[in-house]
């Protein structure tokens, strides 16, 4: 697998803590910037009708292609998060067979960058795939990272089936018509309840409210999934859909070696993340939490078959779903309770998910060496002043992400960097819309009015 490069540091005063990771996250999204410049550079491709949609689409794939290992390495190879599962023959051979549909629980705000790793893994038995999101319409809007994602044809959502249906199958139709291994990852959830919000207080009691209408007992750490429109995604393989748990660990201090796991399969140390939805000890990993360093991520994951129902509208695909996220539920309350999932027995039924540090550290290395050429023959500057150049640029966007982040967070009073900029962005719509607006426990589930 090559060196693991992880970054490691003396604990300093909480202030320039922060500043490391608003260093850390900006070099990132310089990556990023550098990513999305690419993809720009394609889109004139557009112009030539279908024949060069086409086109553009094919040399998307590839760009992203041989770019993954540079955009991933900071969180993984950098910073030492760590994924492991105790699922490895499903991961596996859900990749093996080509396009799939996955579907993971919502218990963080970087569920995305798991699941870029899980398809971007390979090595003996492990096949790469492309990702593909189904997100809201936002994240498109987040600065560079979220335009980067709207130029590789996610799916985005804008909580309306009527309006949502027509695209998603557009989408899946272009998908079928450039063929190549994609995996669409997305968390039925749909939302964040962040812990001591109001208003997300009352969407955890409405979601609680519509399962105690079905007689369901209440999920003590998921919000009711969303199944309108889950028939249509199902269309892009529904042979091979995966439901996906994760569990979120973080050390007990930045950059802090304290995780293990014992012989006896159960993970030891770290500060649990993933906790009860009402307990006010829960956290909701972002961005921020992977670049603080050392975070770790256990999974598990199961091949599930969806009935066909059109429309979202039927109560067989409804309760399919619920049942699943029922045992989803109670896998966390297992995690919880032994700090293992069910049937994991000792070390041994923990796979780490490959990282390839060695080839994401070249990568990156090739991505600098690209960026910087680049800037020499655009701008006409040496070397010397490209390089200059490059890191007044990353100065800037530590200054920017870190007023936006504090400021974000002093409105709101909660993290949502699931990107970049989010949080600023959603304390915006905080103020002027005096809330994020989930919907309700009845429309969330997808029932139908």
């Amino acid at each position: 697998m090559g060196p693991h490069f992880v970054i490691t540091g003396l604990q300093v005063h909480r202030s320039l803590e922060a500043l490391r990771v608003y260093i850390l996250t900006s070099l990132w999204l310089l990556i990023v910037l550098e990513f999305f410049i690419g993809l720009l550079l394609l889109l004139p491709l557009k112009l030539f009708g279908r024949p060069g949609r086409n086109a553009y689409i094919r040399a998307s794939i590839y760009w992203d292609w041989i770019s993954m290992g540079a955009l991933l390495v900071v969180p993984f190879s950098w910073c030492g998060c760590t994924v492991y599962t105790a699922s490895k023959d499903v991961m596996m051979s859900s990749k093996a067979h080509h396009s799939s549909l996955w579907m993971s629980n919502h218990s963080s705000r970087i569920d995305w960058l798991i699941g870029m790793l899980c398809g971007y893994a390979h090595g003996p038995g492990w096949q790469r795939v492309n990702v593909r999101f189904i997100a809201e319409f936002t994240t498109a809007l987040m600065p560079i990272a979220g335009w980067s994602r709207y130029l590789l044809d996610d799916i985005y959502l804008r909580r309306t089936f009527h309006r949502d249906k027509v695209n998603i199958r557009k989408k899946l139709a272009s998908y079928k018509a450039v063929e190549a291994d994609r995996m669409l990852f997305f968390a039925p959830e749909g939302a964040i309840a962040d812990v001591g919000n109001a208003k997300d207080a009352q969407y955890i009691d409405a979601c609680e409210a519509f399962i105690a209408e079905l007689g369901r007992p209440k999920m003590r750490f998921l919000l009711t999934p969303r199944y309108k429109g889950l028939s249509v995604f199902a269309e892009h393989s529904p042979d091979n859909v995966v439901s996906a748990t994760m569990v979120f660990i973080s050390p007990c201090e930045p950059f802090g070696r304290d995780i293990s796991i014992a012989s006896n399969g159960a993970v030891v140390g770290g500060s649990l993340c993933t906790l009860p939805i009402r307990d006010d000890n829960r956290v909701v990993p972002d961005i921020h939490t992977v670049f603080g360093g050392n975070l770790h991520v256990f999974t598990h994951c199961k091949f599930m078959q969806l009935p066909s129902d059109e429309d979202g509208g039927g109560h067989q695909l409804r309760d399919q779903l619920l049942d699943d996220y029922a045992r989803k539920d109670g896998e966390l309350s297992t995690f919880l309770n032994s700090r293992k999932f069910s049937g994991v027995a000792s070390a041994d039924d923990w796979v780490r998910v490959p990282c390839n540090h060695l080839k994401m550290n070249l990568t990156v290395a090739v991505y600098a060496v690209i960026g910087v050429a680049f800037t020499t023959i655009v701008q006409r500057r040496t070397v010397y002043g490209a390089l200059v150049h490059c890191v007044l640029v990353w100065v800037t966007f530590v200054v920017l992400h870190a007023v936006s982040h504090v400021v974000g967070v002093a409105v709101s009073g909660h993290h949502r960097e699931s990107l970049p900029g989010e949080s600023a962005f959603k304390a915006i719509v905080q103020v002027v819309k005096g809330g994020l607006n989930h919907g309700d426990g009845h429309a969330k589930a997808g029932k139908k009015e």
